[in-house]
């Protein structure tokens, strides 16, 4: 298995976290592979799209690494569910509109514990310029001439700060998290998981 990112702290957090001989880790864009001409059974692109301009281009890369019965696997926030509407919006505007308040409340999240960074990268910059609802992920992927397979909610409020502070210390909060999302209709979901292939 082969993880890739352009981030180049996001690499190397990833291979100072592994543990697996046969899982290795490139500073390298989609684009590059894509000339290796090797092909995958599975793709995996997880919470990266939000972060991008032009998603469809990587989308479109990363169709043609993928081999003839292959799987792409696409997870995005909900850019209307409670983690976007009650955290990510909020500092983003803060951070843009008052700069002040925005370091005044970072200073707070940081004395309750929150470092700042996430389990996925320690990039400086995780900003989110894509807010995906269920129907325009759909169009978007759909374009590339991939059909969806399958479709879930991530979580629900797990990773809302202050609940982040004990979920990130409790399975049992994290199961119940999930379970809950099962239940509820995926319009209340933090974050979407997709599946895909060709049609």
């Amino acid at each position: 298995m082969l993880g890739i990112d352009i981030s180049k702290e996001s690499i190397e957090k990833a291979s100072k976290l592994n543990t697996f001989e046969n899982v290795s880790f490139k500073h390298l864009a989609a684009e590059h592979l894509i000339q290796q001409r090797k092909k995958y059974d599975v793709v995996v692109c997880s919470e990266v799209i939000e972060h991008l301009d032009e998603p469809s281009i990587v989308l479109n890369e990363l169709r043609y690494l993928l081999a003839p019965n292959g799987i792409l696997i696409v997870t995005v926030p909900n850019g209307f569910g409670p983690r976007e509407l009650l955290i990510t919006k909020p500092m983003q505007w803060m951070k843009n509109r008052t700069p002040g308040v925005f370091s005044l409340v970072k200073g707070i999240k940081k004395m309750m514990g929150y470092t700042g960074e996430t389990v996925q990268s320690d990039a400086a910059d995780l900003t989110h310029v894509q807010f995906f609802t269920k129907k325009s992920l759909v169009k978007l992927v759909s374009k590339n001439e991939l059909k969806l397979v399958g479709f879930k909610g991530s979580n629900f409020v797990e990773g809302v700060f202050p609940i982040s502070l004990i979920s990130k210390r409790s399975k049992a909060v994290q199961k119940f998290d999930c379970w809950l999302t099962d239940q509820l209709p995926d319009v209340c979901a933090s974050g979407f998981m997709s599946a895909w292939q060709f049609k």
